[in-house]
């Protein structure tokens, strides 16, 4: 279970049909367990969104409005909240994609570089030395947020 004693999750109705899920912190760990706790439980507990969307500090619940019993819903959220969930997950797969720096396809490679006061081989090096993590998937099908990028950038 993640650590309760660093953050204890807030749940606040964001309209008719979302629910979010808060934490003060941005524990990916702990979003991605969450995530993953509530998509194999909610419904053996007979509550059954239409989505579990993860984000950067928040598991946001969709619901459908006509069918949803608000408090109902928030009292089984309680309880599968306070259940113990494993915080272990699938081990990373790794993809290799492929960058091209060349001027042609990176028309901002050179404004980039100038902003964070390095040339642009600096900032080649600097952003190809990294393995990225996909935190989640945006709201955009297949846009990724990731995180890992260096400080200097």
């Amino acid at each position: 279970m993640p650590e309760r004693a660093a953050t204890h999750p807030t749940l606040r109705w964001i309209s008719d049909r979302h629910l979010a899920i808060t934490w003060q912190d941005d524990d990916p760990s702990r979003i991605t367990s969450c995530w993953n706790h509530l998509t194999r439980t909610l419904p053996a507990l007979d509550l059954h969104p239409l989505d579990i969307i993860p984000s950067h500090r928040a598991v946001t619940i969709l619901f459908d409005p006509l069918t949803l019993n608000p408090v109902a819903a928030l009292d089984v959220l309680t309880a599968a909240l306070a259940a113990p969930w494993e915080t272990q997950t699938a081990p990373p797969a790794l993809h290799i994609l492929p960058a091209c720096y060349d001027p042609s396809l990176a028309p901002d490679l050179l404004a980039l570089a100038h902003h964070v006061h390095v040339t642009p081989g600096e900032l080649i090096t600097l952003h190809a030395s990294v393995d990225f993590t996909v935190r989640y998937i945006g709201f955009a099908p297949g846009f990724p947020y990731l995180a890992g990028l260096p400080a200097s950038l």
